[in-house]
């Protein structure tokens, strides 16, 4: 069993509430550990870097590659959550 979970793709407005999936994929959730020292200190900031890292590139697969890319005008939420906007 590993040690993550994998990221839901619809995160806070997932619908399914089975045991099953919710076992299997994080949502956003955010779990607080009692820190003792220092090095748990920044290890937890570091690892919640790359955790944060990592979720938006998991966004940004999850998402349709907008055909304007950077030069795209619409900057509606609905659109942004739906479509990326890579520079390259």
């Amino acid at each position: 069993r590993p040690d993550f979970l994998i990221p839901c793709r619809n995160q806070e407005k997932c619908r399914n509430r089975t045991d099953e999936h919710r076992i299997k994929y994080s949502h956003g959730e955010h779990i607080v550990k009692p820190i003792n020292s220092t090095q748990e200190r920044v290890s937890s900031l570091a690892q919640s870097n790359r955790s944060s890292q990592q979720q938006t590139s998991f966004d940004r697969r999850e998402r349709i590659v907008c055909r304007y890319g950077t030069r795209c005008h619409d900057s509606t939420d609905r659109h942004r959550k739906k479509y990326s906007h890579p520079s390259v």
